[in-house]
Formats: C-alpha cells, structure tokens, sequence
C-alpha cells in the first residue's frame, strides 16, 4: 500500500543442503553431557553408535559447560570427541553451538570431523 514502510528484510540464513541419498535426518539437542552423568553419557554415545540417520545434527547445548578447545584433551571430553569423530566417519554430523558450549571452536570440529551450522542454518533437504 501506499504509504506503508517496507516490511523488514528477511534475516540472513547459512543454507545447507542435503546429499540426494540421504534418506533419514536426526536432530538433538540440550543433552548437557557431563562426566557426572555417566549414564547420559552412555546412550548417548550408544545412540551415535547405532542411528541408522545419514546425518545428526546437534543443535546447542551438547556438553554441560565448554570452556574451550583446549579442554578437549581431558579424559571425559576426549571420550565425547571419539565417539563424535567415529560417528562422522560414517555419517555427516553437524554442530549448532549452545549457549553452554558455544566456546566449541574450529580445533574441536575439525578433530571430529563435524560440519560447523552457524545460527540460524536453513536445511535444505
């Protein structure tokens, strides 16, 4: 109409668009894993084991508290790259950091072979 403002802009979207043979897409998110919880740790790391997805996305909120790349060689994180690390050699998982471990950086994704999703990502699938 004339006489109205403009409708604002759209926001900006990274775009990510899905390989033409994946058949299954999971999403998770705010697990919060913790050496104090070994059990959540647990199925966790069965679950990236044994999904049939062709791809994980993690959407924030993975790990209770990160404070940096640099932590990743302690026992309990190294044991959470592993298992990462094997997952993605199998299937594409990608990282949406939290606002509990948004400190996970290049270093980490890059060990474990994880796809970076800034926020927002539009999945194109």
């Amino acid at each position: 109409m004339a006489g109205q403002p403009a409708p604002p802009p759209l926001p900006a979207f990274f775009e990510y668009a899905a390989e033409p043979s994946w058949r299954a897409v999971e999403f998770i998110s705010d697990l919060h894993l913790t050496s104090e919880l070994p059990a959540t740790f647990e199925r966790w790391a069965l679950y990236m084991r044994e999904t049939s997805a062709d791809a994980v996305f993690i959407l924030g909120d993975l790990f209770e508290v990160w404070v940096g790349d640099d932590q990743r060689e302690r026992p309990f994180e190294r044991h959470c790259a592993e298992v990462m690390a094997e997952a993605a050699s199998r299937r594409a998982v990608g990282f949406m950091p939290g606002n509990r471990d948004f400190l996970l950086g290049q270093a980490m994704r890059s060990a474990c072979g994880l796809l970076a999703l800034p926020d927002p990502t539009l999945l194109d699938a």
